[in-house]
């Protein structure tokens, strides 16, 4: 959590299959409309791809 509200977070993966292997990095961040409901984004850069994304994340579980 950057702040209360603002999260970022990021990984690296590697993918080993037979046909061919893929190094990817991912940043994605999150904003917290409510206690419950967020919306966010991230982008993704591999060796053969990079894509884009925007989401909306919903909290089940108990929220401080």
């Amino acid at each position: 959590m950057v702040t209360k509200r603002f999260e970022l977070n990021g990984y690296l993966a590697w993918t080993d299959l037979d046909f061919s292997d893929n190094a990817s990095a991912a940043v994605n961040v999150i904003f917290d409309l409510t206690k419950r409901f967020g919306i966010g984004g991230g982008v993704e850069w591999g060796d053969e791809f990079s894509t884009g994304r925007v989401f909306a994340r919903f909290n089940f579980g108990p929220r401080s």
